[in-house]
């Protein structure tokens, strides 16, 4: 992420600079200044929009296309901004947007959005907004609307938007259906400009492959991986010789492994790893904190996580011994307190834990909303996690009635807390549910003897090439494209381990180019970047611009066929119908969209 503080100052003064240079004149007409943005127009556009437009009858039947996929492309924005705005509000923590600056498409910014992605970006942007007016003026001159100028909209020196400006003379009503499809076809461009842009990102994907071995998407902070210096961007091919290839290879590999692995890396130097339960996450109210190492359970001394779970057993509370992980800056190793040992034990129920829902089977039996529970046993089986507690219910339907067995926590780390021995009935409708909003691993505790999050290069890949994420839930065309533009958010949303800003940073390491595109090294990665983000940022310029809302393209399209169907039926004053439809409309949509945002960043 950029500085706030001095991007703001840089702002302020190009700001101050641009405001001066244009004062005292030294600035060419075309450009004008207002605070930061800039404005560069041009007549000399014209020229070649009359070119463009000169096959008029084909443009016309193109844009009759065009205008029905916007038509249809506006009522699907605008339902999904209403379901938006009720998602939001149901659950406003889901959001990903959590700043304005989330919504900024600027690399560096836009926390999504690395600043190693600007240069592609930035093109994108700049290609995409000269696309789209590129359409505006075309179909202009197609239907025979004066253009005063062409230019651009500039935030200091990254482009912001551009616009083709109609002549002042160049009379709407007489050619309403014109008008409709000259403000349709930027949107209609950006759409074809992403196909054809992803059909080259096909092409170029052909010789992009991962490197062999296992990805390291991230090293936990005082997991024994962290401390052996192995780091994201890393990718692993062998621990004590053995070749390791996915996620699987490395968990057997380490279930075999006894006492320091010599661990060697694709592009650094072999490193030595000593694997131990180390705790890499956990949850509020969880018996641990990180980076602590698991040494016992109920007197039973681990060493791998799987001794630890085995350790656990049918005993619904266990006494944990553990000591701190290597120490990271954030650490506090005064609370918890060690003893002189330089150990501690807490005793807790062990199980899967987590919010009791308002409403659900667990609510209605009597235990609090909201509260968080540790349930150690459904249906009679032990249950340690999510898996287990699937494995419980496989045979289980809506509506039966079966025990279960859960903790409510208590403050006092010499105690498990309350036991209580419920019967439910179970919820849902296809699946039964038991009503809990499940934390992840053990009562909130992820262990792991390594420690490293596993970049799963394969599924970005097969996202880039429109083949969609399992996690995503949706197949189909519109599910592939949800897919596709939530890369950049993939970790956020829980469709992917990490988020994805194209072949750069961390992920660079992590593929190689292969057959005719070898040789190009980073200029082929380059390229790559580039037309992702030509698809990426061209679907997003036509779903923004259809939705009904003035300025965009969408409101004008909702005051224009207004306007038509007003004449069509002889309203009185088909004029001011229109502009009050278009009214009505962008307030709705602007008082959504204003919502979301307000409610996600304040909650």
């Amino acid at each position: 992420m950029v500085d706030g503080l001095p991007l703001a100052v840089a702002v302020v003064a190009f700001a101050a600079v641009a405001e001066l240079l244009d004062r005292t004149g030294r600035l060419p007409e075309s450009v004008s200044v207002t605070g930061p943005f800039v404005t560069l127009s041009s007549t000399r556009g014209r020229t070649l929009l009359t070119r463009l437009a000169r096959p008029r009858r084909a443009w016309r039947r193109a844009g009759n296309v065009g205008l029905t996929g916007v038509g249809v492309a506006m009522v699907l924005a605008a339902v999904g901004v209403l379901l938006a705005g009720a998602a939001v509000l149901a659950d406003p923590g889901a959001s990903p947007i959590d700043s304005a600056s989330s919504v900024l498409v600027i690399p560096g910014v836009n926390r999504f959005l690395p600043v190693a992605a600007a240069p592609e970006l930035l093109f994108a942007v700049l290609v995409g907004l000269l696309v789209h007016e590129g359409g505006h003026g075309i179909y202009c001159r197609v239907e025979g609307i004066e253009v005063d100028s062409v230019g651009l909209f500039l935030l200091g020196v990254i482009p912001a938007g551009a616009y083709v400006l109609p002549g002042e003379d160049s009379d709407e009503r007489a050619n309403l259906p014109g008008w409709a499809r000259m403000f349709a076809a930027g949107p209609v461009n950006n759409v074809v400009l992403a196909v054809v842009a992803f059909l080259a990102l096909l092409a170029v994907l052909g010789s992009v492959q991962p490197v062999p071995g296992v990805a390291v998407g991230g090293a936990f902070a005082g997991a024994p991986a962290a401390d052996a210096g192995i780091e994201r961007g890393d990718v692993l091919t062998s621990l004590d010789g053995r070749p390791v290839r996915s996620a699987a290879d490395l968990d057997a590999a380490l279930a075999n492994a006894s006492g320091t692995v010599r661990v060697e890396r694709a592009d650094g130097p072999p490193t030595q790893v000593r694997p131990e339960p180390t705790v890499v996450r956990a949850a509020d109210g969880a018996p641990l904190t990180t980076p602590e190492t698991v040494v016992a359970v109920n007197d039973t001394n681990v060493s791998s996580e799987r001794a630890f779970r085995e350790a656990l057993g049918p005993r619904e509370v266990a006494a944990l011994r553990v000591r701190p992980g290597t120490i990271d800056p954030g650490f506090d190793p005064s609370s918890p307190t060690y003893g002189d040992d330089g150990t501690r034990t807490a005793v807790a129920a062990m199980g899967l834990s987590g919010q009791v829902v308002e409403g659900g089977p667990l609510a209605a039996a009597g235990l609090p909303a909201g509260e968080r529970v540790v349930l150690v046993r459904v249906d009679g089986d032990r249950t340690l996690d999510l898996a287990a507690l699937e494995d419980a219910l496989a045979d289980r339907d809506p509506g039966d009635q079966i025990r279960v067995v859960a903790y409510a926590p208590s403050e006092d780390a010499r105690h498990a807390g309350a036991r209580r021995e419920l019967t439910i009935s179970l919820g849902g409708d296809s699946a039964p549910v038991v009503g809990v909003l499940p934390e992840a691993g053990v009562s909130g505790l992820v262990v792991s003897d390594f420690g490293v999050g596993v970049y799963d290069t394969g599924t970005y890949l097969t996202a880039l090439r429109g083949g969609g994420i399992p996690a995503a839930g949706a197949d189909g065309l519109l599910g592939r494209v949800f897919a596709f533009l939530l890369l950049p958010l993939a970790g956020v949303t829980g469709l992917a381990g990490y988020n994805f800003a194209g072949f750069v940073g961390s992920a660079r390491p992590l593929y190689e180019l292969t057959g005719p595109l070898a040789g190009l090294g980073d200029v082929g990665f380059a390229v790559t970047n580039g037309l992702f983000w030509l698809v990426w940022l061209n679907i997003q310029l036509a779903a923004f611009n259809c939705i009904p809302a003035y300025p965009l393209d969408g409101g004008r399209l909702v005051r224009v066929g207004t306007e038509w169907l007003g004449v069509r039926y002889d309203v009185a004053d088909p004029a001011r119908l229109a502009e009050r439809v278009m009214v009505g409309t962008t307030l709705v949509m602007l008082s959504v969209l204003g919502l979301i945002l307000v409610v996600s960043v304040a909650l």
